[in-house]
């Protein structure tokens, strides 16, 4: 497989391919306020589009809660690994101890960081205060040791997790089934890494996007099959519902026919 038709090709002829998308920085923009982060309604239509034909799963750090709200009625149409595929559910001894972690934030929330409080975890931004990222590293690691917790490195920002052995590569793996024969992952952080690594180690045929919005992780990127912008993925998903659309218009026509128009649409 050498580039982008031939996946295209590939998830046609497949039986049941994957399509596995992480969400910041992939399907939505960064934003210094992940609260603010949302799904552009255009993208919303080619994923419920594509969702007609194809396996799709949104595989995410953010709570369950907040990609339903996002994804409205798409969301019980498509597979949803949320929290890193983590359990979301909190002893009330596990929250008090969260909240002793926000309150160990608390000195650089007040100098701009954001706090940011998710079921299983305290999260870190410093985006709009690039200056603190020393000082919250060195934070988050002591309180990462004080407290037992593990602690997951993104761009410029820092999350602080009750203890699993789950990661977004557990998530993928747990989508990927004896029939997928094919997959397609795309994603943006250094979270995706161990995403990656779980569509190779399935060992079927696949295609990994690396997203490049200028923070891209440098490993990230040695280890996908391809680089391109959050912009050329969305329009990729896009030409790939309407070739879809129509080859189910055409009674689902042979697929050299399909491949064919799959060329012309990506010149």
């Amino acid at each position: 497989m050498t580039g982008w038709r031939d996946v295209v090709t590939a998830l046609v002829r497949a039986h049941r391919p994957l399509v596995a998308l992480d969400f910041d920085g992939t399907l939505a923009s960064i934003t210094a306020d992940p609260s603010r982060a949302s799904i552009a309604p255009d993208l919303l239509d080619d994923l419920s589009g594509l969702a007609r034909t194809l396996r799709i799963a949104i595989v995410s750090g953010r709570p369950r809660s907040f990609l339903t709200d996002q994804l409205g009625d798409l969301a019980v149409r498509i597979e949803i690994a949320s929290n890193y595929g983590r359990d979301e559910t909190a002893t009330p001894a596990d929250r008090d101890l969260l909240d002793r972690v926000a309150r160990g934030l608390a000195d650089l929330a007040a100098d701009g960081a954001l706090i940011e409080r998710k079921p299983t975890s305290v999260a870190l931004h410093v985006r709009e205060h690039p200056e603190l990222a020393a000082r919250a590293a060195v934070t988050v690691q002591r309180l990462a040791a004080a407290y037992h917790l593990d602690l997951q490195e993104a761009r410029q920002a820092y999350e602080l997790l009750l203890p699993s052995s789950a990661t977004k590569g557990t998530a993928v793996s747990s989508l990927i089934t004896d029939d997928t024969d094919f997959v397609l992952y795309a994603g943006d952080d250094v979270g995706d890494i161990a995403a990656v690594e779980a569509v190779r180690g399935h060992g079927g045929p696949s295609w990994c996007l690396a997203i490049d919005s200028g923070e891209l992780p440098p490993a990230l990127a040695a280890i996908s099959d391809e680089v391109i912008d959050q912009p050329e993925l969305h329009r990729r998903l896009h030409s790939l519902r309407e070739l879809l659309a129509s080859r189910h218009a055409d009674h689902d026509g042979p697929v050299d026919d399909f491949a064919q128009r799959s060329r012309e649409a990506d010149r």
